[in-house]
Parts: structure tokens; sequence; C-alpha cells
């Protein structure tokens, strides 16, 4: 059995269905077993998330979808893969910096120097 959740926001008037995930379960009893958080919403944003099964062929059943639910945050969190960061009272970023990493490597006679840099390295800096 295949499934996929989808979310739908109020920006759109809930028109354009974004699939967050789709899986797949072998047993039956495993779906009342799993669970999924949205971690990617925006604060004061209606949403509404939607289930469905589908199969191979590109037939899906009809859409499960619950009522808006508001996205009222009180804090803000930073999240990687192990470490979450709770900051509190509405912080203002008062500057924005995208940091690249690239270097310089001077010739003899510094005229032409040889400049590197990694495109897919760009992170963003700003203090809270």
């Amino acid at each position: 059995m295949s499934f996929e959740i989808c979310r739908a926001s109020d920006k759109d008037n809930f028109s354009k269905w974004s699939v967050l995930r789709r899986i797949t379960f072998e047993d039956s009893l495993k779906v009342m077993e799993w669970s999924f958080k949205d971690v990617t919403i925006e604060q004061g944003i209606q949403y509404k998330y939607s289930f469905r099964q589908y199969n191979d062929n590109g037939l899906y059943s009809n859409r499960e979808e619950t009522e808006p639910i508001l996205a009222d945050f009180e804090d803000i969190f930073l999240c990687d893969n192990e470490k979450q960061i709770k900051i509190r009272f509405n912080p203002k970023i008062s500057s924005f910096k995208t940091t690249r990493l690239e270097s310089k490597v001077d010739t003899i006679g510094g005229k032409h120097p040889f400049i590197f840099r990694n495109g897919i390295v760009e992170y963003k800096e700003f203090p809270i």
C-alpha cells in the first residue's frame, strides 16, 4: 500500500497541493502506528493536510483532508539533524550577510591571481 501526504495553504486559497512525503507499507497495521511532523511551516499561515492512497498505475483515491490549521507560534526554532535551539521574544534580524567559500592565490608578479570560489557553499549569517 502506498500513500502520500500533501499540504495546501491559505496563501493561494488551498488550491495548490504540495506532496510532503510518499510512504509505502507492506503491512496495513503499520499505517496506524506511523506519524509525521511538518517542521517547514510559516507563522500566521493556515494549512490543510491530506492523505490519499495511490498505485503504480497513477490512480489516486479521494483526498482525506483536515480542517484548516493555523500556525501560531510563541517561539522560533533553529534546527539541524541533531540540535534544536529555541529563541523567544520575537527577535529582530538587523542584518543579513551571504557568506561564500573563496580563496585567492597570488602569482609571481601579482598581475593575474587565481581566485577559487565554491558556489555550492553559500550560507547565511545574521545576528539575533
